[in-house]
């Protein structure tokens, strides 16, 4: 594998967690009491929170 192959291939690992983020970061704040107070909305934002080591 040559260096450009490589580089495309961490980019392509890294483009993940930069894109479901900002939606964790939606679901759970759509799931908090003072907007939609719908528990499973927060707790499956907090559980993509709680995996992205």
């Amino acid at each position: 594998m040559n260096i450009l192959g490589f580089f495309q291939r961490l980019g392509r690992a890294l483009q993940l967690p930069i894109a479901v983020l900002p939606v964790a970061a939606l679901l759970l704040r759509f799931g908090q009491p003072d907007l939609l107070n719908v528990a499973f909305i927060a707790q499956a934002g907090g559980a993509i929170f709680d995996n992205s080591h």
